[in-house]
């Protein structure tokens, strides 16, 4: 991602990514390392401020530590678990300290959030959740024109959830059971396929003229999707 050209769109999708990175990394230190007790709760400190950071940038963003979460569940139940054994009064400390500052983060930045006068938000102009499960149900699962323009269109919150809930049963009834399982594949293989975060393929926001010599002929063969170098990412 520091080489390919996504990084330069001011996007969520790659300014979150530093965050996930981080408190992934807090989690595998303050989990599964041998450092010592105060570096743990320190970063086990840091990792809950950052996953809630992440949460009001994009809030996907917290799937892995749900995944994380449920692993370690799991974990409770295994009879020969050394490790949690051994280290259990600091993981049992780290994670009080991560679950309280996860907290106190997400307050504060959501009272920030509330109070705000640099920008004026009309907030009952707010997309629901429910409009991006039904945009994930359109298409290859990614944006949806269509979607997005008849939120715009519609001006109260009751109106967008209706028009949403209607086209999730009309895209349901059309695919069936077997038709959205297979659906679901389909989508998990475009989102797994490459990492270029559908680089000139969702959005068309972005045209080009391909210089044809010199530096900037040679750097655009890493950008444009029509150059045969663009597969080597």
């Amino acid at each position: 991602m520091a080489l390919f050209p996504m990084i330069l769109v001011p996007y969520s999708d790659t300014w979150v990514l530093p965050f996930v990175s981080l408190y992934l990394l807090s989690y595998c230190i303050v989990f599964h390392s041998k450092f010592n007790g105060i570096l743990r709760v320190f970063l086990a400190i840091s990792g809950g401020s950052v996953l809630s950071a992440s949460y009001f940038i994009k809030p996907s963003a917290i799937i892995p530590f749900i995944a994380i979460f449920l692993v370690e569940i799991l974990y409770l139940f295994k009879k020969d678990d050394r490790r949690k054994k051994k280290y259990a009064f600091i993981i049992l400390i780290s994670s009080l300290f991560f679950i309280v500052s996860t907290g106190i983060t997400y307050r504060y930045l959501q009272n920030a959030n509330n109070s705000e006068t640099y920008m004026k938000i009309d907030r009952s102009r707010t997309m629901p959740a429910i409009h991006f499960i039904s945009m994930g149900m359109a298409g290859d699962g990614g944006y949806n024109k269509e979607d997005n323009l008849a939120m715009a269109a519609r001006p109260s919150k009751k109106e967008k959830v209706e028009y949403s809930k209607r086209k999730i049963n009309q895209r349901l009834a059309r695919m069936g059971i077997f038709g959205y399982i297979k659906f679901l594949f389909h989508k998990q293989n475009k989102n797994s396929s490459d990492g270029s975060f559908a680089w000139l393929i969702e959005g068309h926001f972005m045209s080009a003229k391909v210089a044809s010599k010199g530096l900037k002929a040679f750097c655009s063969k890493f950008c444009i999707s029509e150059w045969q170098t663009f597969s080597g990412f």
